[in-house]
C-alpha cells in the first residue's frame, strides 16, 4: 500500500504490476487488475475492509468483479489473500447499487483457449458424477485413455467377484474426484489449448455465453469446424 492512501470512500484496491498470488493466479487474475465490486455491488474501501467483507461470510466465497483495461469479469473468492493489494483512486460511483450478485449460486468454471479461438472450459470443483459414475465421466470430457483405463480395469474386476468392482469403482471416483482438474488439463493442453483464465457463472452454458461475449469469434473445442478451416488444415 502506499504510504498516504487516499480517502476510504474514493478508494478501491488493485493488484500491484506482478503481484497476483497463488490464490489470485487460480482465478486468473493479474497484477494490474482493480477491484471493482463485491457481489455487484461496488466496493469502495481498502483491504483491510475487503479483508473483512470476507470474515464476515464465514469462510464462504464472495463474487469479487474486476476491470482489466476494458474488460469486466467475475470470479468467485474465498479469500481476500490473492496477491498484493495497492490502494488507489476510485473513478465516480456508477448510478444506482448495481445488480446484486448471489455468490451461493455460482461455480467458477476454468477456460482454456488457443491462439486460434478454439476453447474449452469446465467446473473447477467437478460434479457429482466424476464420484459415482468415474468413468463415464471421463469418457463424456472426451478424455479418452484414462476413461477406458477405468472400464478396463472395472471388466477385470468384475470378473473375480462384484464385491471387488465396487471397490474399484469406488476407489475411481475418488481418485478422478481429487484429480480432475489435472486430467483435463493434461487432456486439452495435448489438444492445443492453454490454461485462459476463471469464468464465475450459475451454468455451464451461462459460462459459455460469458465467454463468447468476450471472444465473440470464439468455437469450442468439440463444435463443428467450419469447412474453410477444414480445407486450410488439410491443404
Amino acid at each position: 500500500m502506499s504510504d498516504i492512501p487516499p480517502p476510504k470512500a474514493e478508494s478501491t484496491v488493485r493488484l500491484r504490476d506482478n503481484g497476483a498470488g497463488v490464490e489470485g493466479r487460480r482465478l486468473g487474475l493479474k497484477g494490474g487488475d482493480v477491484l471493482l465490486a463485491i457481489n455487484g455491488r461496488p466496493f469502495r474501501g481498502t483491504d483491510d475492509m475487503l479483508a473483512r467483507r470476507f470474515d464476515a461470510r464465514g469462510g464462504k466465497p464472495l463474487a469479487l468483479t474486476f476491470a482489466r483495461g476494458m474488460d469486466e469479469f467475475v470470479v468467485l473468492a474465498e479469500t481476500h489473500k490473492l496477491g498484493r493489494w495497492e490502494i488507489i483512486a476510485a473513478g465516480p460511483m456508477p448510478e444506482g447499487e448495481g445488480v446484486r450478485i448471489d455468490p451461493d449460486v455460482l461455480k467458477n468454471f476454468e477456460v482454456m483457449r488457443s491462439e486460434k479461438g478454439v476453447y474449452d472450459l469446465y467446473p473447477v470443483v467437478p460434479p457429482l458424477t466424476a464420484v459415482l459414475a468415474a468413468p463415464v465421466w471421463l469418457l463424456q470430457l472426451r478424455i479418452w485413455a484414462p476413461g477406458a483405463t477405468l472400464v478396463a480395469a472395472l471388466a477385470a474386476a468384475a470378473l473375480v467377484t462384484p464385491w471387488l468392482a465396487a471397490a474399484v469403482w469406488l476407489a475411481a471416483g475418488l481418485w478422478v474426484r481429487r484429480a480432475a482438474a489435472y486430467f483435463v488439463r493434461a487432456d486439452r493442453r495435448a489438444r492445443g489449448l492453454g490454461w485462459e483464465g476463471v469464468i464465475a457463472a450459475r451454468t455451464e452454458a451461462e459460462a459459455h455465453e460469458k465467454h463468447l461475449s468476450r471472444y465473440p469469434g470464439d468455437r469450442n473445442l468439440f463444435a463443428p469446424q467450419p469447412a474453410e478451416e477444414a480445407e486450410a488444415e488439410a491443404a
